[in-house]
């Protein structure tokens, strides 16, 4: 047999290796580590990158249903609560449930308790006595680390007033008067 082959140990005996070489104990442990270790770290930004997919096309449906109320505004003078009323076709929003609120001026998307989504509400663009100013909100409510960190991926920018009250980016910045920080 060929002398590569063969390996001499301290006894004095020759042991042949296989021809077909293998991978040791100690060389799988350490490659199932590192694979463990990117796991560990590449799972949760994975779980906030779906998290905040979610959210982004829950927002956009959201906005849709803004500028579908608009419409039916202009159309019959008031707001409705009646999503089959608006003409407008709703992607899948699971496990997001959107309701409407203040007569259908605002629309909001919650959750419904499952973790690590944030609650997601749109205002419409209209002057409010009540607020003193053109309301046009994109509120994104995360009370929670992992809601925060949603909040925060959407590009919200945190309310100095209230720690779980993010507002997200629109045209004019300046509906959000003195809330935002400076």
């Amino acid at each position: 047999m060929n002398k590569i082959y063969q390996k001499t140990i301290p006894d004095g005996k020759t042991r042949v290796k296989r021809l077909l070489g293998g991978f040791t104990l100690v060389e799988l442990l350490v490659v199932v580590l590192i694979i463990g270790i990117l796991a560990a770290i590449a799972l949760p930004r994975y779980n906030l990158a779906v998290r905040k997919a979610k959210a982004a096309a829950v927002l956009a449906t959201l906005n849709k249903l803004i500028e579908a109320g608009d419409v039916y505004y202009m159309a019959n003078g008031s707001y409705t609560n009646d999503m089959a009323s608006l003409d407008v076709s709703l992607a899948d929003t699971t496990p997001y449930k959107i309701q409407a609120a203040d007569e259908g001026f605002r629309w909001e998307a919650n959750p419904q308790n499952k973790p690590g989504y944030p609650i997601l509400q749109v205002f419409g663009s209209y002057f409010i006595a009540h607020y003193g100013h053109m309301v046009k909100w994109r509120l994104c409510i995360g009370g929670t680390e992992e809601t925060a960190a949603v909040c925060r991926a959407l590009g919200g920018i945190q309310d100095k007033t209230v720690s779980y009250r993010f507002y997200l980016p629109i045209n004019d910045m300046s509906a959000y008067g003195n809330y935002l920080p400076q």
